[in-house]
């Protein structure tokens, strides 16, 4: 039995094709937390790949799990990364993840905010 309360696990995937880029990320942050089920999904991707690609990439490997963030890798893993795409996989089996939109920020982000969370 699992005792942990939180898992954090981490991938890192490179090369020239986007999409294997992700799913290989994806693959290796799995692997990371093999026991507790995975809650949440985040990924720093470098500007070289094609984010939707590498977006579809993690999805195939980490189908129906909340993405928290997409930003470009920096300084990440202990050191910095280049040409890389990196994702952390969160799990927990005391942890439930849902997500919401906020639109049109610019005009009020304490209503973007309400809509947000009333997704």
């Amino acid at each position: 039995m699992n005792d942990s309360l939180l898992e954090i696990g981490h991938g890192i995937g490179e090369g020239p094709d986007s999409f294997q880029a992700g799913a290989t990320a994806a693959t290796q942050a799995s692997a990371g937390v093999p026991l507790a089920p995975r809650v949440a999904v985040m990924v720093y991707a470098s500007v070289c790949f094609d984010l939707q690609q590498v977006l579809r990439g993690i999805q195939s490997v980490l189908p129906d799990i909340p993405l928290l963030g997409c930003t470009t890798a920096g300084e990440i893993c202990n050191g910095p990364l280049e040409a890389r795409v990196v994702v952390t996989v969160i799990a927990s089996p005391c942890m439930k993840v849902s997500l919401g939109l906020g639109r049109e920020v610019a005009r009020g982000w304490s209503g973007a905010l309400d809509d947000a969370i009333l997704l």
